[in-house]
């Protein structure tokens, strides 16, 4: 007889044993288990764009939005481009700003030899004002970049690097000299051969609202934007020259939602400029390379790429532009707003989470920031890390065989919805009050952006927003990172010995003929300024000479509030460098003395919190184990070499022991200072009568 088992008889059917439950039955469910707190307060999290993000989104948030779309058509969100990276994978660029050109051209190459396929030049800010570097303040050549004075120095820099490389490089208000040296270096005296790929771009807006300053009225600055455009146009197709970057913004504390509105008003001002020059909006449009730093909030800076699109798309439908004629280019850049010099390899997994959102939001070009990079100096770990983390993304994980990661998510898809209104809205009050140029010059911009930076900042140091290794688990063994610096008097030296050497070199003839060619520049019609900087650059004219004559006769130059640009851990750093000074000076660590009264149950809470609160500042932690002998803690506190001293209990025992404890504290160790863990509102008056010298607690 064959035994007998039992038959699953009915098919399995999830749906039916796990109904799905309407949002109205989930919220009645979470509703109960918040016991009368607030929804909204509770799980609706507020954003520095304005936004209300929900705990949970359903197909019911998407009703409204046309998903059905393919990716470079309608809204533009899911890309700009049918095919995403599958046809064109986004560029993996090699940044450099080594301040002399031979050695930025050696970090150039072996980016290239090893993944990367464009490179990035970041000229120092004596190059990008248009001095020579011999007209600098010792310190200030090649502080924050490469030093270029002539197109040897260009030659120095790219030689190697194949014409099919795309170069990137801001040149700051004015392009038209550095474009005249790249010109000089591919089809002129250089004899390096091949048009230029990429963009040499200038961003006047941008440079004003970040120096607060311009040599020479806007109006000015865009008639260069149309020389460049138009030579760019007639003798290098492809090349971008018109720069719109939002890093300045950024790292000035504007939200997502500012930046795009930011980046749309340069945009239009841009745009509409040059439409009064005789420019044609697809002109104008071709010519632009948009800049945008990555930062920590994924998902935000996922749906703000996305939002970009929509928004453009608009301004395209504005100007009567069909996609097929004009887009422009897209770069993204990690964040140095949240890189910390304090435990600094956390700013690799910021790096990554920032390139990844880029690469997630279709970005064109990625730029990954060295994690060094904020402790003076980028090492050649900090690059590589740079670039392989790119290569690990593209070949390893395969981000490019996927063409819109985004697309569908619930969350996301109403994130991009969302964000790209409230832009929308805000460049609508932008242009209603005249336009960027217009906020800028009356300082309503650096003022509205510095409002949420003070809010970032308080969020940072009420540890609402967590910075690792920064404000939360931080490392009071480890110094800060500094990195590799350069000896800015040396380089400063080396350049100038070269400039004078420069300058004389070669007969009388040549020297005249520069100076003619210094005055035709001077008096041309603005049509022919990059042929004949050009002309002058090849006979060995320099960028000062070049800058000066074509701002010669410009009066009115430009001065307004710059925008004020900080890093998120800044002001724990300072308490950090501060200690450590005092570690050097005084050969001791400033330490903190924890009296924990009671259990384990009732102190380590608070001391817990104690310890990391204190541990921000770079203070030593004495933990002691928990006791309920008031006199024994307050003879180890006493003798104990902390000069800070925290209670540390509940807010029932501070009522029993700090009548007790406080006096023989005041006492025995009047010199203390006696801070209580935690803040007992309707008690507070009475600690602190008590001997409580300060409280310290989340609010």
């Amino acid at each position: 007889m064959k035994d007998e088992y039992p038959k699953l008889e009915n098919k399995l059917n999830i749906a039916d044993d796990f109904p799905f439950p309407s949002p109205g039955e989930w919220r009645a469910i979470v509703e109960a288990d918040l016991k009368g707190v607030p929804f909204e307060k509770k799980l609706i999290t507020k954003t520095y764009e304005g936004l209300d993000l929900k705990p949970i989104y359903t197909q019911e948030d998407t009703k409204d939005l046309k998903l059905s779309e393919f990716p470079g058509s309608g809204d533009m969100r899911r890309g700009f481009g049918f095919s995403g990276y599958f046809k064109n994978n986004w560029l993996i660029t090699a940044e450099t700003s080594q301040p002399m050109a031979e050695d930025a051209n050696k970090e150039l190459l072996e980016g290239l030899n090893s993944g990367a396929t464009a490179v990035s030049v970041v000229p120092d800010s004596v190059t990008k004002s248009g001095r020579d570097a011999d007209y600098a303040r010792p310190g200030e050549t090649g502080a924050d970049g490469v030093s270029i004075s002539g197109y040897s120095s260009v030659k120095r820099l790219i030689n190697g690097i194949s014409p099919d490389i795309p170069v990137f490089m801001n040149c700051g208000y004015n392009n038209i000299p550095l474009l005249s040296y790249f010109n000089t270096v591919r089809n002129g005296t250089g004899s390096i051969s091949g048009i230029l790929k990429g963009s040499i771009e200038a961003d006047p807006m941008s440079w004003l609202a970040k120096t607060g300053s311009l040599p020479f009225p806007a109006a000015t600055a865009v008639k260069y934007l149309k020389c460049s455009l138009n030579w760019a146009k007639e003798n290098n197709p492809g090349l971008r020259t018109t720069g719109v970057d939002t890093t300045p913004y950024h790292n000035a504390g504007a939200s997502a939602a500012q930046e795009l509105a930011i980046a749309l008003s340069t945009a239009v001002y841009y745009i509409n400029s040059l439409i009064d020059l005789g420019v044609k909006p697809a002109d104008t449009i071709s010519s632009i390379r948009f800049t945008f730093s990555s930062g920590n909030n994924f998902f935000m800076e996922v749906a703000k790429f996305r939002a970009f699109r929509v928004l453009f798309r608009n301004l395209l439908d504005a100007y009567g532009v069909d996609p097929s004629e004009a887009l422009p280019f897209v770069s993204a850049r990690t964040s140095e707003f949240y890189y910390s010099r304090y435990d600094i390899h956390n700013n690799i997994l910021r790096a990554t989470t920032q390139a990844f959102a880029a690469v997630l939001g279709g970005a064109e070009s990625i730029t990954v920031v060295p994690f060094d990079s904020v402790s003076g100096g980028k090492s050649e770990l900090g690059r590589r890390i740079a670039k392989n983390l790119q290569v690990i993304l593209n070949e390893e994980s395969k981000l490019s065989r996927v063409i819109d990661f985004a697309g569908g998510s619930y969350f996301i898809e109403s994130l991009t919805s969302e964000l790209a209104l409230r832009a929308w809205n805000i460049f609508r009050t932008y242009e209603a009050e005249g336009g960027i140029y217009e906020r800028i010059q009356s300082g309503k911009l650096q003022a509205e952006l510095e409002e949420i930076m003070n809010l970032r900042i308080s969020d940072a140091a009420k540890r609402k927003t967590s910075v690792i290794g920064t404000n939360v688990y931080s490392n009071v063994k480890e110094a800060a990172f500094t990195g590799y610096k350069a000896d800015l008097n040396e380089i400063y030296k080396k350049r100038a010995d070269y400039l004078k050497i420069y300058r004389i070199a070669g007969d009388t003839s040549r020297h005249k003929t520069v100076i003619k060619k210094l005055e035709k520049l001077a008096s041309d019609p603005d049509e022919n300024l990059v042929s004949t900087a050009t002309e002058a650059a090849s006979e060995g004219a320099t960028i000062g000479e070049i800058s000066q004559h074509l701002i010669s006769g410009k009066t009115q130059p430009v001065s307004v509030t710059p925008l004020k640009i900080r890093r998120l851990s800044e002001d724990f750093e300072k308490l950090r460098d501060r200690i450590a000074m005092h570690k050097t000076q005084k050969n001791e660590h400033p330490a903190v003395y924890l009296m924990n009264y009671g259990t384990v149950k009732t102190f380590k809470a608070r001391a817990d919190f104690a310890k990391g609160f204190f541990e921000t500042g770079g203070f030593n932690i004495i933990y002691p184990d928990g006791t309920n002998d008031i006199g024994l803690i307050s003879s180890e506190a006493a003798a104990s070499e902390a000069k800070i001293l925290v209670l540390c209990s509940t807010d029932e025992e501070y009522e029993q022991v700090i009548p007790l404890l406080l006096p023989v504290l005041k006492k025995t160790a009047p010199d203390k200072v006696v801070v209580l863990a935690g803040y007992p509102k309707e008690k507070a008056a009475d600690h602190k009568s008590s001997g409580i010298d300060e409280f310290i607690f989340l609010g």
